[in-house]
């Protein structure tokens, strides 16, 4: 049985490395779930990774709609999950997707600081605990599950659209 990993914010970034290392690992069978705010956006990192990997037969990538600031997005995303997993069994539960806003507001998209560490703080911290309460109980269904928390600014800077785990 194929462990069940699901990665937010794996569109691009370290979550798209994550998901680009699992799937294709021969060492373990995964099936990823690659939770990204646009399917769109998924659809298109999936089809770049099975491009790079076109061999990979161990593993399956499965695209989930996530914006983890919207209740409504992640309980339609453990709905999904839950249904598509044998007894809603998660093992993983990479929380990755967040953001560094200093960008906006140098440009004016945020017009202060209170209201940037209030977007940040809901973003990176309120956000994520929400998933986690949310997902916590199909996590309580495997035999050992994991719980992992990523925090970086990279997809932010220039020049770093193509970092690889090593």
């Amino acid at each position: 049985m194929p462990k069940s990993v699901f990665i937010t914010g794996a569109n691009t970034g370290i979550g798209f490395q994550m998901v680009r290392a699992l799937y294709s690992s021969s060492n373990e069978s995964y099936h990823i779930l690659l939770g990204s705010r646009s399917l769109s956006n998924a659809h298109k990192a999936i089809e770049v990774i099975k491009t790079e990997f076109p061999t990979s037969t161990n593993n399956t990538i499965t695209p989930i709609q996530i914006d983890i600031e919207d209740d409504t997005s992640i309980q339609s995303a453990h709905d999904t999950i839950s249904s598509l997993l044998d007894g809603g069994k998660l093992d993983v539960l990479v929380n990755n997707a967040g953001a560094q806003l200093e960008h906006d507001l140098i440009s004016g998209k945020i017009g202060s600081e209170r209201e940037l560490w209030d977007k940040t703080w809901s973003v990176n911290t309120t956000s994520t605990q929400v998933v986690t309460s949310k997902f916590i109980p199909l996590l309580l269904r495997s035999d050992d599950p994991r719980l992992l928390f990523v925090t970086s600014g990279t997809a932010s800077f220039a020049g770093t659209a193509n970092l690889a785990l090593r």
